[in-house]
This record gives structure tokens, sequence and C-alpha cells, in this order.
């Protein structure tokens, strides 16, 4: 039953590929397509009719989704009676994705269709053979990668330097500049009309919506020479290519002053973000768009930095507008009390009142800092004793060259040595000296480094509540970040769920509360000292809840270990 299936199912057909519309009228094509009829000939004794030979032109093997391999594909589904191979040049031809390749595989296998390469042992029913195919497969990938890659890693290269190398802007033309550089040539057909149309709106008397007919009136067209879309002319207005500049993925967003010639001046396309983002010299509202949104509002420093406790999402804020007042709120967006029986929703007031409070409540009493520091800077005498003993080391070696540079002195004055010699000899004591005084300021610069770290650090846990207040709010967000690592959890009721302090707060919180349980008060003096001796980082923080009902005055507790 097999062998007279498989005599009957000795037709087959060709796909051919190349990727670019470049090679399309070059030797490839052509070449493929005689190689592939000749081993169709030799080995199946099938002269291949020109409707089982598909060609694709100028499409890429990264994806199975193209015009002729789709048809390929449908051809033998309806002639699977028939068709019993299809040939290839290389694997690569066929897929560059190996699970593209696979999959693929798989649909002509079910037709019982088997694959075949003119330049690659592949299709045989043997393992050796499907090795060799997943292999092949493979490297296809690889090598299709290694190229994308390049190329990413040659168009930022060339970004970076002011380059052009994506489809030219309206108003631009690709080109090469004397150095060879893929750079931006101005279409002097729409430089009067681009610039015209910049120049109006910046005078401020045109909306987003208004400017589509301004560019149309200025006669603005596109690369087949008809009217841009809205789309096209908001991109345009926001395009920092027209004032001089490089600016996409390939530079990492950064503003790189390119090679080619702008259209627009610096100044006046400045002008023109301020009027779309709303803003005026005056600070008044613009016509061309009306802010209604702030992701950074210093109004709500706690946006986002709050996280609901019913769907772990982050709070926002807002403002609701009353008859006679208006109202601030941090509140989850996401939940509502018709889906949840209720929601996380806190005025702003009242939010950053308990925050305060909390500020309060976990910073150290006056006297732990001076405390923590002397532990620290203990536990730090010991990581560093080997580091003293070689400044000692040193210094006893400055001094014996110093004794040996006298001798040699007196070796000198007494005619015992040559001049040559005794310079040599000066000049090799010198250059020792120098090297081990270079080290010696180098171990000392590291301590004062190391105590400059710790006072800072001692600076930052007091007067956290001030702190918060009077810095700004970039400032302020980064400082919420660096006490509650993990942000805090909101409930419903408005009080603070769990949250987890810094590793500097976890270290004086539990100085404070094992030294003050131990004295009955608060330690002060050398008795605190020698109580702290043997202390270590704790390991793990328990979870502490603020209440807006009961404030709490007792601080999260830690595991200590000694």
């Amino acid at each position: 039953m097999t062998k007279q299936s498989n005599i009957k199912k000795r037709k087959a057909v060709i796909y051919a590929r190349v990727s670019s519309e470049r090679q399309v009228d070059n030797m490839s094509l052509g070449e493929q397509q005689r190689v592939c009829k000749a081993y169709c000939k030799r080995y199946f004794k099938d002269d291949v009719s020109e409707e089982r030979i598909f060609v694709e032109k100028g499409e890429s093997a990264k994806t199975a989704n193209r015009t002729e391999l789709q048809k390929m594909l449908k051809y033998c589904a309806q002639h699977k009676k028939e068709i019993g191979y299809v040939v290839v040049y290389k694997v690569d031809r066929f897929s560059r994705k190996v699970a593209d390749f696979a999959a693929l595989k798989a649909i002509l296998a079910k037709m019982g269709i088997a694959l075949r390469s003119v330049t690659e042992p592949i299709g045989e029913e043997s393992n050796t053979s499907v090795l060799m195919e997943n292999i092949l497969a493979c490297f296809a990938q690889f090598d299709n990668d290694m190229r994308g890659e390049r190329a990413q890693t040659g168009m930022r290269a060339v970004a970076n330097e002011g380059g052009w190398t994506m489809c030219a802007p309206v108003g631009y033309i690709n080109w090469k500049n004397e150095a060879k550089k893929s750079t931006l040539k101005v279409d002097e057909e729409m430089r009067k009309p681009i610039q015209k149309f910049f120049t109006k709106f910046a005078t401020g008397l045109y909306t987003q919506e208004e400017a589509v007919e301004l560019a149309k009136k200025c006669g603005i067209r596109n690369k087949k020479g008809e009217p841009m879309s809205r789309t096209g002319i908001h991109k345009m207005l926001r395009a920092p290519v027209y004032a001089g500049w490089v600016c996409n993925k390939s530079t990492d967003g950064r503003m790189v002053v390119g090679l080619h010639e702008a259209l627009i001046d610096k100044k006046d396309w400045y002008k023109i973000q301020d009027l779309l983002d709303g803003r005026t010299e005056e600070g008044l509202p613009t016509r061309s768009r009306l802010p209604k949104y702030h992701k950074n509002n210093s109004k709500f420093p706690l946006r986002r930095f709050f996280v609901c406790s019913i769907c772990g999402k982050p709070l926002t804020g807002s403002t609701s507008k009353g008859h006679t007042t208006c109202v601030s709120y941090y509140h989850c967006h996401r939940c509502s009390v018709k889906n949840c029986g209720h929601r996380v929703s806190v005025q702003q007031e009242e939010a950053h009142r308990k925050f305060e409070e909390l500020l309060a409540q976990i910073e150290p009493a006056p006297w732990v800092p001076a405390v923590f520091k002397e532990i620290v800077i203990r536990q730090w005498n010991e990581d560093f004793r080997s580091a003293i003993r070689d400044v000692e080391s040193i210094n006893s070696k400055i001094s014996e060259l110093e004794h040996k540079k006298c001798n040699l002195i007196e070796k000198y004055a007494d005619d015992k040595i040559s001049e040559e010699d005794y310079r040599n000899m000066i000049a090799g004591y010198e250059q020792t000296k120098r090297s081990l005084e270079a080290e010696r300021v180098s171990l000392e610069e590291n301590k004062v480094t190391r105590e400059s770290v710790i006072d800072t650090a001692m600076e930052f846990i007091t007067g956290l509540v001030t702190t918060w207040r009077n810095l700004p709010l970039e400032e302020k967000q980064k400082f919420q970040i660096a006490i509650f690592p993990k942000k805090i959890t909101v409930l419903p009721n408005g009080d603070f769920g769990t949250y987890e302090l810094s590793p500097i707060f976890q270290e004086t919180t539990e100085i404070e509360r094992t030294l003050t349980n131990d004295k009955k008060g608060s330690p002060s003096g050398d008795a605190t000292m020698a109580e702290a001796r043997g202390f270590e980082p704790p390991r793990v923080l328990r979870p502490h809840t603020i209440s807006s009902r009961a404030p709490s005055t007792t601080r999260p507790r830690f595991r200590l270990q000694f």
C-alpha cells in the first residue's frame, strides 16, 4: 500500500524566495529555480511545470504569513493526492524561525508531503536526517538574528552620530552625504510649505484640529502627493527632526544633533511644543490643548505610592468639586462599590496627616543615631583591621627608606659610591616612597569616606516629617521610596496596612527597642556603647498597622540576633 502511494505521489512543487526587492532582478531567483528543477528531474523524474513553481519576491522568512508560501500550501492541499515533495534551494529560503519551520513541516507531513533541500541532506526517514533538519533550522534563525543584531548596532551607531537610517519624513529625502553617511536631504518642493505651516502654527492662533486644514492650505502633501492625515500632522508638529535633531529608538530617546538641514528654528520648535502642551509665557492655557491630566502633581505626592488593599494596584489622586468647596482624595479608580462592595478612598489631608504620624513613629529617639554610628564604625574597624595593619606596615617601610637614604648620603659624602650610582639609588628610593605614600593616602581616605557616609545616613533618619514637608515633589517621592521600599497598603477604612521599612530603619528601630528594654529607659554614655557590642542586622520585618482611630505609639518590631 505504501509503495503504491509513493509511486503515485512523485510530483513536486518548487518554492523560491529572496528577502529584498534589490535581489529580485539579480541571478538569485533564476538560479534557485534552475537548480530546483534539475533536482526534481533527476530524483523524481518530474519536469515541474510553471504552475507548480512558487516564487516569493522580496518577503522576509521571519514570518510564515507570506503570499506565495500560502498559495503553495493551498495548492498542496488541493493536490495532495499527486504532490509528494516540496523542494527548496536551502532551508533558510523556506523559513528562518525554528517554530515556523516545525509548524510548516508538520502541515506538509499531515498531507503526506516531504520537504527536500537541493543543497542540504534532509528529508530522509532517519534520526540523522531529522537532527540535520533541526540543526539547519536553528542555524537559519541564528543567522537571521545575528544579521538583525548587526543591523540594529549599525543603525544605533549612525543615529548617535546624527545620521538617519529610517524612511525619510515628509519634507526630506534619504541620501548619503560626502562622508557616505546615511542622512536626510531637504525636499525642495516641500521646503516653503512646511516652513510656512510651522511659522503660522507657532503664532498660537490654531488648534490641533485646525492644524490639519492649515497644512492642506499651505500645500503639504505626503509621499503619494495626497493631503496628510490628522495623525500625520500631529506627529509632524512633535517631530524634532524638523528642528535639526535625531530622536528615535536608536538614540534611546535622546536628542542628537543631526547631520541634516533644519527646516525650522529650534526656538520656534520649542514654542510649538509649549503650545501643544498648553503652556504660554503668561502661564495661561492655550487653545491648542488644555491640560487635563498631570502625571506628577505636587498636590498628590503619595499618588502611586499608596497601594489598594483590594486589587493591589496603585492609588491615584483627584479633586472633586462641590457647590462651595473642593475636596481632594487618594482613591482606587479600578475598584467600584458596585463590584467590590466598597473601595479604597481617603481624603488627601487625612492621608498626609496619617503619613506624617507614621514618619514620626518610625523616627528613632535622639540618642539612637549616635549608638548606631558607633556600632557601624566598630564593625567597619573589625572588617578593616587588615587595612590598618597595612597602613602601619607602610609607615614602617617609609621609615626604613628614610634610614637607607641617610646612609646613602653618608656613603656618597665619603666617596664610597659614584655619583651615577648615588643618583640612580636616590631616584629608586624616591619612587618607592611615592608609591607607598599614595597607597597610605588611599587607605586613610577610605576610612574618612566611610565615616562621612554614616554621618549622611544619620542626617537622613532624623527630622523625617520636616524633611518630607519641605522637599520638592520629585525629591519627596524618592524620599518616600528610600524609607518604604515596597510602598504602603491602604485599607478601605483609610488605615495603613502592611509595609516594610528600609534596612537602616530596621536597624535603628531594633537598637532602640533592645537597649530601652534592657536599661528600662533611654540609654546613654559608655553603658549604651557597651550593650551595643555583638549587634547584628535583623533578618525579618513584622508588618505593622497604623489606625486612624487609635494611633499606635509602639514601633515595628524586628527579630534580633546576638
